[in-house]
């Protein structure tokens, strides 16, 4: 069972403990909305983080076994445009999924092999 802490005592544990995510997060947010969608050229992205995986391991117990947290401290992720959809990789410009995949995705009981 999960049991929530009581926010003044978390608080009261982190007072004097330097606030050194807020800025990191509003630069990062501030560099996906001004990116530019490879797709429809507009600028105005926001960042979707990428979905851990987790999966059991021999003993049955789930483990993490993709995280969406790597060298720094606020997790990973993508950009999606907010005009068309599009989503990309605002490192290298790889384009994960457009509207247009999105429509014409083969029906999930379609048989991609034969």
């Amino acid at each position: 069972m999960f049991k929530t802490m009581d926010p003044d005592v978390i608080r009261e544990l982190i007072k004097d403990v330097p606030d050194v995510l807020t800025k990191q997060a509003e630069e990062e947010e501030a560099t996906y909305k001004n990116l530019r969608c490879p797709m429809c050229s507009e600028a105005g992205c926001v960042k979707e983080v990428r979905q851990a995986k987790v999966v059991m391991n021999e003993r049955g117990a789930p483990e993490v076994a993709v995280s969406p947290f790597g060298d720094g401290p606020l997790p990973e992720g993508h950009a999606r445009c907010v005009q068309c959809n599009t989503e990309f990789d605002p490192r290298s410009g790889i384009i994960y999924q457009t509207e247009a995949s999105k429509i014409h995705a083969p029906p999930e009981d379609f048989p991609l092999t034969s």
